[in-house]
C-alpha cells in the first residue's frame, strides 16, 4: 500500500515488470498461493487480472422503490443520460458522488464507487475532507485519467507497470490542471487509468468532461465517511449522502439531491 515505495521499485534497473494487487490484505496470501499452484501445474506464469470491478451491481428493478422510501428527505430524478450530467456538475466545479456498475475489489474506488471533483479546484480537497468525509486536512486524493491522455499527465509512465489501480505513485506533467488530484508536497500522482474496456460508463463520463473542460482527468475519492467502509448498496449510498455535505449523488441513472 505504499505507493511512494512502489514507484522506487519500479525505477530500479533490474526491474523490468511490476504489478501491485490492488487489494494488498491478507486475503491475497490464498490468491498468491493459488497462482503458485496455477504455474506449478502448467509452467505457465498467470497473468494479472484485467479488471477488479469484481462485486454486486445495485439492481435497478428494486432501486425506485429504496429511493422513494426516504420521502422528503431527498429529490430524485431520471436521467437518459447520467454520465453527461454528472461530466457537466463536475465542469462547473460540483462535487459528485457515483455509484453505478460492479462494486470495486480492494482498497482503492475505482469510478464505480467514488466521490469526484474538479481535478484543478484545490478548495474541493478541503470540502470534502471537512465537510464530507470528515476527515484530516493532509490526507492526499487520487486521479483517474482517460486512457488517451496518460501520456499528457505521467511523465515516467510505461507500459509494463499497470497504472490502473492507484497501487504507485507517478512523477505528473501539467500538473496544474490536476493539483487537487494530487501529492502537494512532491506533486506526484497516484492514477488509475481508465480504459474503455475497463468500465465503459466511467470512461465516458471522463470523455464527456474532457470535450467540457480540456482537462482529461478527475479528482477521485472513495465514498464513504473516514474510518467506515466504501458504499456498498443504495441504502448505505443515500445514507452517506444525507449524512455528510454532499449535495450531488448519481447513483445507477438518477440524479439524487436534498430538498432546497
Amino acid at each position: 500500500m505504499n505507493v511512494k515505495a512502489n514507484q522506487k521499485l519500479r525505477s530500479l534497473p533490474e526491474i523490468e515488470q511490476l504489478f501491485v494487487y490492488p487489494s494488498c490484505g491478507d486475503e491475497t496470501n490464498a490468491m498468491g498461493a493459488a497462482y503458485l499452484k496455477y504455474f506449478q501445474l502448467t509452467g505457465k506464469r498467470p497473468e494479472p487480472l484485467k479488471n477488479f470491478t469484481l462485486g454486486p451491481v445495485i439492481d435497478d428493478s428494486t432501486l425506485l422503490d429504496v429511493l422513494k422510501s426516504y420521502g422528503e428527505k431527498i429529490r430524485f430524478e431520471y436521467c437518459e443520460d447520467i454520465e453527461e450530467r454528472a461530466a457537466d456538475l463536475l465542469s462547473k466545479k460540483n462535487i459528485v458522488a457515483r455509484v453505478k456498475g460492479p462494486e470495486e475489489f480492494g482498497a482503492r474506488a475505482l469510478g464505480n464507487r467514488s466521490i469526484l471533483a474538479h481535478p484543478s479546484d484545490t478548495l474541493a480537497v478541503r470540502t470534502i475532507n471537512d465537510m464530507i468525509k470528515s476527515r484530516d486536512f493532509w490526507m492526499p486524493f487520487a486521479c483517474s485519467i482517460l486512457e488517451e491522455e496518460k501520456l499528457r499527465y505521467l511523465k515516467d509512465w510505461t507500459a509494463n507497470f499497470s497504472p490502473n489501480y492507484m497501487t504507485m505513485t507517478y512523477d505528473s506533467k501539467n500538473s496544474e490542471e490536476i493539483l487537487a488530484g494530487m501529492h502537494p508536497r512532491d506533486r506526484t500522482v497516484r492514477p488509475q487509468v481508465v480504459t474503455r474496456e475497463q468500465n465503459a460508463d466511467y470512461h465516458r463520463l471522463l470523455s464527456r468532461f474532457h470535450d467540457m473542460t480540456g482537462i482529461g482527468g478527475v479528482l477521485n475519492t472513495s465514498y464513504n465517511l473516514h474510518g467506515f467502509p466504501l458504499v456498498h448498496d443504495a441504502s448505505a449510498a443515500i445514507e452517506v449522502f444525507l449524512n455528510s455535505g454532499l449535495e450531488y449523488l448519481a447513483l445507477n441513472q438518477y440524479l439524487v439531491t436534498k430538498p432546497g
